[in-house]
């Protein structure tokens, strides 16, 4: 069966007219076509409109390639229009068929891609450890060194803050040895997620380093996206470092560039309101930063990420709290930590911060009950600092409920 009797057993299967189909006259003209034998578009056409279609990607691929090589273009056209999960598929029946060992290893690697974009950090550790050992025989080579900035964001995906900071370490290392790499950016990519990584094992002035080392190496081929997400972080070490001025600097500058694109930067632009919100409850204008955040916040389940939605959540209830406003704060996390999460930070901040108002609250038991949470995910996320505040906070508790405890015996 041809493509074209594949559109058109598809079209007649899903009941679909013509008009159905298309949106213009151009695609309407190119179905016809293409059912009609006349004319072979691009690729990227074809899984356009396969996509619109609904159709079964693999089987079209099935119907139309014959040779390795058109399933090898059938696997990187799905990979540059972003259709994942489909790439994914394809790329897996080339892998069963008869090709090299090394394009074996450059189809794992894409296929890791793939599941990457889809943040499916498990399935990339599961394809590529057992490559680990036989590519470091070839130590420096392009395919070890994307192994490993590949794992870098696997791990990142996971939780797993060590094993990304050990395998972008490791990219970076075998990046300075060798000099070059085929992808041109992997490097600048690698030292900016060794800046973000470090700024989640708490280590700020060290991630700053790396950010202003990523600033100084930047070119004009990097996304727009990239150049905000340097500087919001950039932000955020200097807040933690306690340089005020520096960090409004970059809060600035990074709402410069997020706004060149604010569709696709909206999530970005909310934490960045956050982080602004937060500069400003440091120097205690906690009503300046309740009115500053209360926009982005309304918009919370506009947001893609739920680590996203608990970190809005509990800053915003976290400046309610310090403003003095405890109920309106325990309103707003009682909701998100009433469902099942995975541990994250954004999971344990949400936990210490309810613990904090349950004991303004004086409500001690249950205080003691998220604190003790909290400590407990930040020790599974490696964040050393906050546990050891989440202890010190657990341990005044202790003391107040044991007191109470003392004075109920008494009686």
């Amino acid at each position: 069966m041809s493509l074209g009797a594949y559109v058109k057993a598809l079209r007649r299967q899903k009941h679909w007219t013509q008009s159905e189909l298309a949106k213009d006259i151009t695609t309407k003209s190119m179905v016809s076509q293409l059912e009609l034998g006349k004319a072979r578009p691009s690729m990227r056409v074809i899984i356009q409109l396969l996509a619109r279609l609904e159709a079964d990607m693999v089987t079209a691929v099935e119907q139309d390639a014959t040779t390795i090589d058109e399933w090898k273009q059938w696997a990187t056209a799905l990979l540059e229009e972003h259709q994942h999960d489909e790439a994914m598929r394809v790329i897996e029946r080339l892998l069963q068929k008869d090709i090299t060992h090394e394009e074996r290893i450059e189809w794992l690697l894409k296929f890791s891609l793939a599941a990457l974009r889809q943040r499916k950090g498990d399935l990339v550790i599961r394809v590529l450890s057992p490559l680990e050992g036989e590519l470091e025989e070839k130590r420096f080579s392009d395919p070890i060194l994307t192994l490993y900035h590949y794992l870098g964001y696997a791990y990142i995906y996971q939780g797993d803050t060590m094993m990304s900071y050990h395998y972008f370490d490791r990219c970076e290392q075998g990046l300075q040895t060798v000099g070059n790499h085929s992808d041109p950016l992997i490097q600048l990519r690698t030292c900016i997620n060794l800046g973000y990584v470090l700024m989640q094992l708490q280590r700020y002035e060290e991630a700053k380093q790396r950010f202003l080392r990523a600033d100084l190496a930047w070119n004009q081929q990097i996304p727009i996206k990239w150049k905000g997400f340097l500087y919001h972080h950039l932000a955020i070490c200097a807040r933690r470092l306690g340089e005020q001025e520096e960090a409004k600097k970059y809060l600035d500058e990074a709402s410069r560039w997020y706004l060149l694109d604010p569709e696709e930067n909206r999530d970005a632009i909310i934490i960045l309101n956050g982080e602004r919100a937060k500069l400003m409850a440091d120097n205690g204008k906690y009503e300046e930063a309740i009115a500053f955040f209360t926009h982005s916040f309304s918009q919370r389940d506009l947001l893609a990420d739920t680590n996203m939605k608990i970190d809005v959540s509990a800053k915003m209830a976290e400046f309610y709290y310090k403003a003095g406003r405890l109920e309106e704060a325990l309103g707003l996390l009682n909701g998100i930590l009433g469902e099942k999460h995975r541990p994250s930070p954004s999971l344990a901040y949400a936990f210490h911060v309810r613990g904090q108002i349950y004991r303004a609250l004086d409500r001690n038991k249950e205080s003691v009950e998220d604190i003790s949470c909290a400590a407990d995910i930040y020790q599974k996320v490696k964040y050393h600092k906050d546990m050891a505040q989440a202890l010190e906070d657990l341990d005044e508790v202790l003391h107040d409920l044991f007191d109470e405890e003392l004075v109920s015996c008494m009686r």
